[in-house]
This record gives C-alpha cells, sequence and structure tokens, in this order.
C-alpha cells in the first residue's frame, strides 16, 4: 500500500471513529402531546434546544416519498 492512501484510510478512519463516538442526546415529540390538559401539554416551543441534539417528531405520513401532515396543525407547529 502506497503512503498516500495509507494517509487517506488513517485520516478516514480516525473521522469515522470520532464521528461515530460522538455525543449525542435524542430527543422526541409526540403531535399528540398538544392535546394534554394543565401541565401535561407539550408544544415544540416548550423544546428547550440546548438539551437535544436531535429531534425525532412522531407521527408523520409519508405519501410516497413526500411527508404530509396528519394533524390538521402540523405545518403550524
Amino acid at each position: 500500500m502506497s503512503i498516500p492512501r495509507l494517509v487517506f484510510v488513517l485520516v478516514s478512519l480516525s473521522y469515522y471513529i470520532a464521528e461515530s463516538t460522538e455525543y449525542k442526546r435524542v430527543c422526541y415529540y409526540t403531535n399528540w402531546s398538544q392535546y394534554r390538559l394543565g401541565n401535561g401539554k407539550f408544544l415544540p416551543s416548550d423544546i428547550d434546544p440546548s438539551l437535544c441534539t436531535h429531534i425525532i417528531y412522531a407521527f408523520g405520513k409519508l405519501n410516497g416519498n413526500l411527508v404530509q401532515k396528519l394533524e390538521y396543525n402540523d405545518y403550524e407547529l
């Protein structure tokens, strides 16, 4: 194996290891939490963006390759 190719492989491997060990905090938000009463009601505006590196929004509707709204106000949320 040539030196440039070896360097490329080592740099690529280092990048992969760094990316795969990066800290992730995934938050899960359900679209029906907007219907809870009182203190249980939770809207997207209640999510503290400093707490989550990723947000999973549930639930959505797929129509072919397009995401469509499931609730009447999904686009507004």
